[in-house]
């Protein structure tokens, strides 16, 4: 093991450091592959050494549970936490699509995913008539069937229920703030 000796000092004393190969600060062991976070299409996060990253993409493989999976990178908010499991949203149409997700809507099993113009072009380039033109909404609304273990694009009637729950919500809201504001004149 070889000792490195850093010398500090002032003029009116002088220290010396002994520092070995093991306790100096910033020595990584390079033989030991680096491992990243990786948020998996079932909402559980793995710790994972991500193998062949892509130049074009930066999408590579890692093994998880037994099994190959195809990452990359989190959009660019969240791109310093690891990368996310690609998964494959099946359109209403039967259509599938795929994509990585936010960290919450992997946990979540919800996902709002909007597809802005540059991103729409992406996926025509590499995925051509699998998403909607550019006349129409761009937001796709996925969610995880634990039972299926799939991804899908959430229904017509699945959203016309959740738009009647936040209405109900709301109404349930303006309510309470209509009875705080009498208490508080009261």
């Amino acid at each position: 093991m070889q000792r490195l000796a850093i010398q500090q000092g002032r003029a009116s004393e002088y220290r010396s450091i002994i520092i070995t190969e093991r306790q100096y600060p910033t020595m990584q062991n390079w033989k030991e592959p680096e491992t990243s976070t990786i948020y998996l299409a079932n909402g559980e996060q793995a710790s994972a050494n991500v193998n062949g990253i892509s130049l074009e993409d930066g999408s590579g493989y890692v093994f998880v549970h037994g099994r190959e999976v195809k990452v990359m990178p989190l959009p660019a908010s969240w791109r310093s936490l690891g990368y996310g499991e690609v998964v494959s949203i099946t359109l209403q149409t039967g259509k599938v699509f795929n994509t990585v997700l936010q960290p919450q809507e992997y946990q979540h099993h919800v996902a709002w995913i909007d597809t802005s113009e540059s991103e729409l072009a992406r996926i025509k380039a590499h995925h051509p008539g699998d998403i909607i033109t550019n006349g129409e909404s761009t937001t796709i609304i996925a969610v995880y069937e634990q039972e299926t273990g799939l991804w899908r694009e959430m229904t017509d009637e699945e959203y016309e229920k959740e738009r009647r729950a936040w209405s109900e919500d709301m109404k349930d809201m303006e309510q309470m703030k209509r009875e705080w504001r009498e208490y508080r004149e009261d």
